[in-house]
């Protein structure tokens, strides 16, 4: 058998056995994200989670925006910010 021939079949047993692997861990991760949707009975109850979602999102961006300011400070930011930490009572 010649090294073209030896090589294609290696080549098609690794492609092979990768897709299983690839077949296998996407049947493993997959998400029932029907199942996951809440159940809400009503507008309001809809309408409720929209603004909770919403002012989290707000929030997570506002913290988000700090922190890369604190970061672009360098070493005196991360400083200020212990300094301010530690003014916070727990």
């Amino acid at each position: 058998m010649g090294m073209k021939k030896r090589a294609r079949r290696s080549a098609d047993r690794i492609n092979k056995l990768l897709a299983e692997r690839e077949a296998e861990l996407l049947s493993e991760t997959a998400i029932d994200w029907a199942a996951m949707k809440p159940k809400l009975s009503s507008e309001e109850d809809r309408q409720t989670l929209m603004s909770a979602v919403a002012e989290a999102t707000a929030h997570n961006e506002t913290v988000g925006a700090v922190l890369s300011r604190l970061e672009q400070l360098g070493s005196e930011g991360m400083t200020l910010a212990k300094k301010v930490r530690d003014l916070i009572p727990t």
